[in-house]
């Protein structure tokens, strides 16, 4: 299992390069599980036109029978919502599936591919966009979306209106969230999957590795995520966020939906390093997976691990896949391990 170059959480990795950081990472211990308990709540919603969009996300929403709604907020914020339930009543025992997207991106991620991957599987498939991203309400009066623990308090209303058993899927970033999220112990939740995710202390550490490793590439990453050339330059955005060999046809397509997804940054990059590290219990270290990939060029497999010893499991490592491993050239490869391990977990 390699190392490879680092970064953690797209947004965030700015404000490691600029202070110049260079703490350790950190690890921790190894496997427990702890089984929820359910309840019954209301659930919330409203729906809204798909009329007026700035990305081509409806379209396939559209195409792929994918149902797209307004969750209200107890603040009275709403967050766009997608959900594809299996077309037959499946297997009752098979938690829901809620995934959660990463900086510049939204909902729309999932609904690419892995919704009906795991629907066909028996799963019903649910993801929100957070504050600030996607077609979610803007916060106003604010220069960011929120802090990681509004973030996680937005997913668990989210998840107590779904009322069933959960497994929540994070990807990047948003796996900084999930972390707070599990953290809280919502009881409906069986698990959790991190998906190239940022580890507990961030990504401080990361970006310390990858500028000692590869200086000129994280400058490039650097220049990348403030000027967001990305969004229009289609060689950098196969440079950070997918394998060399993804069809141009869909790489446009992919920078079409990520170019209208971020209306606001998800963190004050120089206040969410106080709300870290983030440390599990015994009772809140429930079944995890920890997938990284090896060609990731945000994300090392440093962090993966530190990441995997705070859920006590072994990280599993990826090789030809990059960083948007839920889209990207052989995305199936990651939905198989996360299959093997909702089955064998649940």
């Amino acid at each position: 299992m390699g190392i490879k170059q680092a970064r953690g959480g797209e947004g965030c990795f700015l404000g490691s390069i600029a202070r110049g950081s260079n703490t350790i990472a950190a690890a921790a211990t190894r496997n427990h599980r702890v089984e929820p308990k359910r309840r019954v709540i209301t659930r919330r919603k409203t729906r809204r036109s798909l009329g007026g969009l700035a990305f081509a996300a409806a379209e396939l929403e559209q195409g792929k029978g994918v149902v797209s709604e307004f969750f209200t907020l107890s603040r009275g914020l709403k967050v766009e919502t997608l959900e594809k339930r299996c077309a037959t009543t499946g297997d009752s025992s098979k938690p829901n599936l809620l995934f959660l997207h990463g900086s510049y991106h939204g909902s729309w991620c999932w609904a690419v591919h892995y919704f009906d991957y795991f629907n066909a599987k028996g799963y019903n498939t649910f993801a929100l966009s957070f504050l600030g991203q996607g077609r979610s309400d803007i916060p106003q009066g604010e220069r960011v979306s929120g802090t990681v623990e509004s973030h996680a308090k937005d997913v668990v209303e989210y998840l107590n209106s779904l009322q069933e058993p959960t497994v929540v899927v994070a990807h990047s970033f948003a796996g900084l969230i999930l972390q707070r999220v599990m953290q809280s112990k919502p009881e409906n939740v069986l698990g959790a999957a991190f998906l190239c995710s940022v580890p507990p202390t961030g990504n401080s550490a990361m970006a310390g590795r990858f500028l000692r490793r590869t200086p000129i590439a994280a400058l490039k990453l650097v220049y990348a995520f403030i000027s967001r050339n990305f969004e229009t330059d289609e060689t950098v955005l196969r440079e950070i966020f997918f394998s060399e060999d993804i069809p141009d046809e869909e790489l446009r397509r992919y920078q079409q939906l990520i170019k209208g997804s971020c209306k606001l940054p998800l963190l004050d990059l120089r206040r969410y390093q106080d709300e870290l590290p983030i440390r599990q219990t015994e009772s809140s270290c429930k079944p995890a997976l920890v997938l990284g990939c090896s060609d990731d060029k945000v994300v090392d497999t440093t962090a993966v691990r530190e990441l995997a010893d705070e859920f006590q499991t072994e990280a599993v490592i990826l090789g030809g896949i990059g960083h948007d491993c839920m889209l990207d050239t052989r995305w199936e490869v990651a939905a198989d391990q996360l299959r093997t391990f909702l089955v064998e977990a649940f």
